[in-house]
């Protein structure tokens, strides 16, 4: 991919306005072109489709797809360097403008696309496994730590079984010793997946829990001994996975849960609202 916006660059110049055009979108936001198709990175560039088709003929490819192709792998592929590399050689084609425009397409794209794609049941069953757990376990290792204690500090106002295991010197398993069958793990984990959480996982299987995970793919490591999976998109030109997607799930999750809870979810708001007006929180 590189090779491609470095030679786009280069032949800037020579290009018409409209080729021009989407050769400036395509170096300034190249995450587009792997995640949008032909017709919406057009509409973007405010040029027709066939332009888009001109252009990757032009850089020597036969078809678009093939074109297409190319960025799709490195964005798949990408490592910590290369992306961080990339925000640099943005920053000086572009400004830091360009950056923070390409940020809010991601940022964008991500919370469309788990909305659209999101199933009703699936988000119910997963609340419900929740809710009716003895114990439910959030774990989370690397960058969704954050998130997973967030979803834990706020759900546990409504749920109070909620559990965190911490990071120690033996991994998340050593907090999760006391899981049993009628418990529930609640995981999140995204490319590249942290294999402390992965190993987490395993465990609690192994002693009979549930699984309600929160990932990127349906190919991600345990997926498919997942009771419930719930996607998201982690798409970013910045060098680390975006957690947009995971904030909106766990947040829609929260919101389910306490919908589906009844009283005495309120009953258990209402007493943590209380303590914290008498300060003890």
């Amino acid at each position: 991919m590189q090779q491609v916006l470095e030679a786009l660059l280069q032949r800037l110049p020579q290009l018409s306005p409209k080729l021009a055009r989407a050769a400036k979108l395509i170096i300034d936001r190249p995450h587009m072109v792997a995640t949008h198709s032909m017709r919406e990175l057009a509409r973007e560039a405010e040029v027709a489709a066939p332009t888009l088709l001109r252009l990757a003929r032009l850089m020597g490819y036969d078809n678009y797809q093939d074109f297409r192709t190319v960025f799709r792998s490195a964005i798949e592929n990408y490592n910590f360097e290369q992306r961080a590399s990339h925000l640099q050689q943005a920053s000086t084609l572009s400004g830091e403008a360009s950056i923070i425009h390409a940020l809010s397409d991601a940022g964008n794209s991500n919370l469309k696309w788990f909305y659209q794609q999101l199933d009703n049941d699936d988000i119910c069953r997963a609340a419900d496994l929740i809710i009716n757990a003895d114990t439910t376990y959030v774990i989370a290792a690397g960058a969704p730590y954050w998130v997973a204690t967030y979803f834990q500090y706020v759900g546990k106002m409504a749920v109070p079984h909620l559990r965190m295991p911490r990071l120690g010197g033996d991994g998340l398993v050593e907090g999760l010793i006391p899981i049993r069958e009628d418990d529930v793990i609640v995981a999140l984990s995204y490319h590249p997946y942290a294999k402390e959480t992965i190993y987490a996982i395993d465990f609690a299987l192994s002693q009979g829990a549930k699984l309600v995970y929160l990932t990127d793919s349906l190919a991600a490591p345990m997926a498919d001994r997942a009771s419930v999976l719930i996607r998201q998109s982690t798409d970013s030109p910045q060098f680390f996975p975006s957690m947009l997607g995971a904030v909106a799930a766990i947040e829609t999750l929260l919101a389910v849960i306490v919908a589906r809870s009844g009283a005495d979810a309120i009953g258990a708001i209402a007493h943590y609202a209380d303590l914290r007006q008498q300060r003890y929180l």
